[in-house]
């Protein structure tokens, strides 16, 4: 990844109906001309679900609260593909969860920009080897993943060369902004230093805390970040908790972009400014001499620290006690009356 990479993931919150997912998908489009846009990829995210043979037949008519949901909910392949279609036709970055095997190759067919795992899905050895077999970049959710789990996944995909991001996450809808344990980014970065991490997060979706999250994981150096995106419109149900409207997501990408922009240089030291150097210089201490210094007398001789003070000002065009500390030698070349300040015009420095 180039640029840092926001997911909004529509998941089930087209709620089984085409037009309404194509809503969302508009409804998000002006996020793209943003100014934060150009620093950043933006993707919407599909969930593919082979249900018929995903779902054992004899729990098709069960009580079980997410196989109702994912049955109430399911698009054709057709629509899902209609979907997809218009989230490269607005300009996002595609990206699409897979839960079964037949799911995977109608990823592929349909294209996507990235897969993504799941973390229910993070120990399912069966569909992660089917995932990677794909060629596509993978990214990966580790809620309820131990370490050991974690260091075999990576152990045995990390190869591939497939891996885009491992993300931390919580699995609790929505998740306390206290329980979102921001720290195993920290973890994540020192355990597995070739590997991107980012956050996919569940907190409550209200406009005054929707930037908490992001900034702090935005500041431990996460790169991939996942929310889930809805609308809430007459005739669907009310919106859940956890799930962002276009205008929220709007602040929340405007509050990641700030948050970048203070976090500043990653791969380098900083460029100092001019106004930097200005101030710092007004805080140093010049090189005055501290007693009267004969050059006839004394020739180039170097000047000792018993020869000088170290005060304050340092005005422009004087020798600071920066100059002194890189080890330089500094010779007379004319007289120096006691309390002068040391110069270019007055000594030499080697």
């Amino acid at each position: 990844m180039n640029k840092p990479l926001f997911i909004f993931d529509i998941a089930s919150n087209h709620y089984g109906n085409l037009e309404h997912g194509l809503e969302i998908v508009r409804a998000l489009e002006p996020v793209l001309d943003r100014s934060f846009s150009k620093d950043f990829d933006i993707g919407i995210k599909l969930q593919y679900r082979n249900l018929p043979t995903l779902i054992h037949p004899d729990y098709i008519n069960s009580n079980h609260k997410t196989i109702r949901r994912d049955l109430s909910r399911s698009l054709t392949d057709t629509e899902y593909l209609t979907i997809k279609k218009q989230i490269k036709k607005s300009g996002f970055v595609s990206v699409c969860t897979a839960f079964d095997e037949t799911s995977v190759s109608l990823i592929a067919a349909h294209e996507y920009d990235y897969i993504k795992i799941a973390s229910s899905s993070f120990l399912d050895q069966p569909l992660t080897d089917c995932v990677f077999r794909a060629k596509l970049p993978v990214i990966a959710s580790t809620a309820g993943a131990s370490w050991e789990d974690i260091d075999l996944f990576v152990s045995r995909y990390s190869g591939t060369g497939k891996i885009a991001a491992l993300l931390h996450c919580v699995a609790e809808y929505p998740t306390a902004l206290y329980r979102t344990q921001l720290n195993q980014l920290d973890n994540m970065k020192r355990r597995y230093p070739f590997v991107s991490v980012g956050l996919s997060s569940h907190e409550r979706a209200i406009p005054n805390t929707r930037g908490i999250s992001v900034i702090a994981a935005i500041a431990k150096g996460a790169t991939t970040f996942e929310r889930h995106i809805g609308l809430d419109s007459p005739g669907f149900p009310k919106l859940n908790d956890y799930s962002m409207t276009p205008l929220t997501a709007t602040m929340w990408l405007h509050d990641a972009y700030e948050a970048f922009k203070v976090c500043g240089v990653s791969d380098d030291r900083y460029q100092i400014s001019d106004e930097e150097r200005a101030n710092l210089r007004g805080q140093q201490r010049g090189i005055y001499a501290a007693r009267d210094l004969s050059a006839k007398e004394r020739g180039h001789t170097r000047i000792g620290r018993s020869d000088v003070d170290f005060m304050m000002p340092a005005l422009p065009g004087i020798y600071t006690c920066e100059s002194w500390s890189t080890g330089s030698i500094f010779m007379i070349t004319r007289d120096i009356r006691k309390g002068e300040p040391l110069t270019p015009l007055n000594c030499d420095t080697f």
